[in-house]
């Protein structure tokens, strides 16, 4: 049976890096008794290696593997885990806490894989992902660039946005896993316009109308009128006036030292950071723990936590399952209102 829309969001929770905090994170969240209030969260991944996490941490919690077809009527408590498991069971002898493997890699793709399928066909209304390593999934998969690009690829969507989350904060990002001395390359007017148009999209598919949208200058106080730079005023501005006469409440370059915090204040309803750490920084600071990842332009929302596999805490139970907990009831609060604006696949 297919989700239903009359009834809590179905949201599947892939298992990240198995070898990662991932697995640990996920039970501590799903133990959260008023998760459920929200959500419907069936996790995908293997069934043994959350065996293996839960007696090793001492977590008193049913795991129970489900059919797809099972996923709407089966029973969601903070007392009973539901997995679907994946197509691959390696030796888990021969995975260990904090140690990368190929055959890891092979696991966290097939858990992403397996979700991807199971939204597509509406059998779930979004996806929370757990952290994966990149440098690990290029042992299995020598090409692989990140989580967003993966999702943008298996669903063959034209475009993916990574927008960051924390209390009223929005922040999306022109570049991402790209060098700091090759973001120059990627800032130019086609560019900004191209992202300010898909960041409107967006936020309209999530309810937030007319959206104002602050971008962020590159040089420091957004150059003081070219004593730093003139990327300001041969890109940004251009690019600004540009989205402004497509009808775009687009404001800028604001300088990045104070653009966030106006952001936070409400004088924005979201805020372009042009490269990875710059937004980064300034959402991970305001909360660490419930700093929210959500993928926007698939034909559903992922979210994810803000922090890695944490390698050197794998194993030793003490993770932090907070944005695990977040990215799964955020993933439920958009996931059909996101959804609606998409036709079902055949």
């Amino acid at each position: 049976m297919k989700a239903s829309p009359n009834s809590r969001a179905i949201v599947a929770v892939t298992m990240g890096d198995p070898v990662g905090v991932g697995p640990e994170i996920i039970l501590k969240a799903l133990m959260h008794e008023e998760i459920y209030n929200h959500v419907k969260p069936v996790v995908i991944g293997l069934p043994a290696v959350f065996r293996k996490v839960s007696d090793c941490c001492g977590l008193k919690v049913t795991l129970r593997s489900v059919r797809e077809d099972e996923i709407a009527n089966a029973r969601y408590s903070s007392d009973t885990v539901n997995i679907i498991p994946i197509d691959f069971e390696p030796n888990i002898d021969y995975l260990k806490f904090g140690v990368p493997t190929r055959e890891a890699a092979i696991v966290a793709y097939k858990a992403i894989e397996k979700a991807v399928d199971l939204a597509l066909r509406g059998y779930v209304d979004a996806i929370a992902t757990a952290p994966i390593n990149k440098e690990e999934m290029r042992l299995a998969y020598p090409n692989f660039i990140g989580h967003t690009e993966l999702l943008q690829e298996l669903t063959d969507s034209p475009y993916a946005l990574t927008m960051f989350v924390t209390e009223n904060m929005r922040v999306f990002f022109l570049t991402r896993h790209v060098a700091l001395r090759d973001v120059f390359k990627y800032v130019t007017v086609d560019n900004v316009v191209k992202t300010l148009i898909e960041v409107k999209e967006s936020l309209e598919k999530l309810g937030i109308k007319n959206p104002r949208i602050a971008v962020a200058a590159l040089n420091p106080h957004a150059s003081d009128g070219g004593l730093f730079g003139d990327e300001e005023e041969k890109v940004l501005k251009p690019a600004i006036e540009k989205a402004k006469a497509m009808g775009i409440d687009a404001i800028g370059p604001v300088p990045a030292d104070t653009v966030f915090w106006q952001a936070r204040m409400g004088r924005y309803d979201a805020v372009l950071s042009l490269y990875h750490d710059q937004g980064h920084i300034a959402t991970k600071t305001v909360d660490f723990y419930k700093t929210i990842s959500v993928t926007l332009g698939l034909p559903f929302i992922r979210t994810s936590p803000d922090h890695g596999t944490a390698y050197s805490r794998a194993g030793k139970c003490t993770a932090n399952e907070i944005s695990m907990y977040m990215s799964i009831i955020l993933a439920a609060q958009w996931g059909r209102v996101y959804r609606q604006y998409y036709k079902e696949k055949p």
